[in-house]
């Protein structure tokens, strides 16, 4: 990604238009994904530039009513965001994080601290955007219910 400088407001600049996926191919030089645009909807700027001329691309998925679809990505960091903070409150993780020695005592924010430690964040917010993290953590999670039994 690259720095724009302040006067080059990148929505200003965008092309905006619906478009649907008709493929998407992989090949040795990149991948190829084919869209079909309405020709309505197609700016005409864009059957003047040259092939070859390169773009920044933001893509919004849209649900069937229309409105922006949030990714995988996306409700998986919230959820796991969402499980770490509830699983920091259950007082038998508690135990069972100050046990594995990754806690200093039992209690909620040192279980915080321990899982923030184990995972290699910051913050538990980090799950958000952390795929790493977050994979560490489900299985953190995962042995936690299978060692204290809250897995069956």
């Amino acid at each position: 990604m690259v720095d724009l400088p302040e006067d080059q407001n990148p929505r200003e600049l965008a092309y905006t238009f619906e478009a649907t996926k008709l493929s998407l191919d992989a090949q040795q030089s990149g991948d190829v994904l084919v869209l079909r645009i309405h020709p309505n909807d197609l700016p005409q700027e864009l059957y003047e530039d040259w092939g070859g001329t390169r773009y920044m691309v933001a893509m919004v998925k849209l649900d069937h009513h229309d409105f922006p679809a949030p990714r995988r990505e996306v409700i998986e960091g919230k959820r796991a965001v969402t499980s770490a903070a509830m699983l920091c409150r259950d007082y038998d993780f508690q135990v069972w994080i100050y046990q594995k020695g990754y806690a200093l005592s039992v209690g909620e924010h040192d279980a915080a601290e321990g899982l923030r430690k184990e995972l290699g964040i910051i913050s538990r917010a980090d799950l958000r955007t952390n795929a790493k993290a977050r994979g560490a953590f489900d299985e953190l999670k995962e042995r936690f219910l299978n060692e204290s039994g809250h897995g069956r």
